[in-house]
Order: structure tokens, then sequence, then C-alpha cells
């Protein structure tokens, strides 16, 4: 079973956690190190919004962990930012979501490629 820590949550209204601190520390920061430490099988990943490319930069400096980043598309995520921000060199070190922006595009198709090749162009992968 594969277990996912949400590093840097929102609310519905999209205002950010990431203000909310701990022992001097964002709470963001608290939890992708629990994360970290939870990860004794390799099951473990972090959530972090794709609106927030400095937190996901953060965060990839303190792990390793796969990301899945939501928020790209109708949630206006820089997709570029957030991917290079994730990046590692690492196929699987990190996952972008976009869903209203493809299921409710004109042409879904066309805008998952579109997706796929910005995402591909973030991490310097060739066509």
């Amino acid at each position: 079973m594969a277990s996912t820590c949400c590093a840097e949550p929102r609310t519905l209204e999209g205002r950010t956690c990431s203000t909310l601190e701990a022992a001097g520390e964002p709470i963001y920061r608290h939890v992708a190190a629990l994360a970290g430490r939870l990860n004794t099988k390799g099951n473990v990943g972090l959530v972090v919004g794709a609106t927030a490319p400095a937190q996901i930069a953060e965060i990839r400096g303190m792990t390793n962990l796969p990301f899945l980043l939501p928020g790209v598309g109708a949630q206006g995520g820089d997709v570029e930012a957030a991917v290079r921000a994730a990046w590692n060199g690492d196929p699987a070190s990190c996952l972008v979501s976009a869903s209203r922006s493809v299921i409710f595009a004109a042409s879904p198709a066309r805008e998952a490629a579109g997706l796929k090749t910005q995402i591909n162009a973030a991490a310097g992968v060739r066509a």
C-alpha cells in the first residue's frame, strides 16, 4: 500500500496553509520530514500544489520522495515552474495532475498532448 502526504495543502478558497508554523517552521516542512521518516518501504510520496513552485523547490531540497503536483490548468499552476522545481532526474520524481482543464477542453486529447509537451520540455525530455 502506498501512502501520500499532503505537504502544501490549500483550502477550498485557494488560500494556502503554508503560513502556518510549528516550532518556528512552516507546517509543510514538518509534513515533508515526517513523510521521509515514514518511507521505510519506499512507498510514500508527497502532494505539493503546482501553484506553489517556491515551496516545491524548498521541499525538493529536503527529500527525493516522488511528488504529485495537482493544480495546473484550471487552478492556474505554472507547469514549467512546478516541474523544474520538482524534477530530480528520476522519471518517478513528479507526476503532474490536470483534470478540469483537460476533461472540459474543446479537444481533451489536444489539451492533454499540449500538457505532455510542456511537462517534457520542463523536465528536459526529448520528444
